[in-house]
């Protein structure tokens, strides 16, 4: 089963999915939490819910270039202002595929969307989690939800609709 979270940007389905985890209490995952600066979304550190490790993942262009905080930042794919750290996809792919060995379940995933459409970003190990969890919890936008389900074929489904 895939459990889709669906809402707008800045809705909450991050929240949803942390959420979900910690009622649940069990499974393992990630999820992408808002680095802040001065009120402003400066990137994204990726958190895995079982030990609460945080992995840098997402930057702002403009606040890399203009901080020596980001020095070592391994420039991966970008979309549109962002930067994504190809360090942290293979740390999280690498972890995923651990989890799915353990049998794991249910799979966090927070988000799929338009990289994954481009058969970018979590692509390659969402198809894995696919073929081989029992149970998948996911995040999208609404914009992007029936582009997911078609690309990917998902048949077995339960949308989870913020409002």
């Amino acid at each position: 089963m895939v459990n889709i979270v669906v809402g707008e940007r800045n809705q909450g389905k991050t929240t949803r999915l942390i959420k979900i985890y910690e009622k649940i209490n069990k499974g393992d995952g990630f999820v992408s939490v808002k680095r802040m600066k001065n009120g402003n979304i400066i990137g994204y550190d990726a958190i895995q819910l079982s030990n609460r490790e945080k992995y840098p993942f997402i930057i702002r262009e403009d606040y890399l270039f203009y901080n020596r905080d980001f020095d070592n930042w391994d420039n991966g794919v970008s979309l549109g202002p962002y930067r994504f750290s190809n360090k942290t996809f293979n740390i999280i792919e690498y972890k995923i595929e651990d989890m799915l060995k353990k049998r794991i379940s249910p799979i966090f995933l927070d988000e799929i969307g338009l990289l994954e459409i481009k058969n970018c970003g979590f692509d390659k190990i969402f198809r894995k989690i696919l073929l081989e969890a029992n149970e998948i919890y996911i995040a999208t936008r609404d914009k992007f939800v029936h582009k997911v389900i078609k690309k990917y074929s998902i048949k077995q489904i339960n949308i989870l609709k913020l409002e």
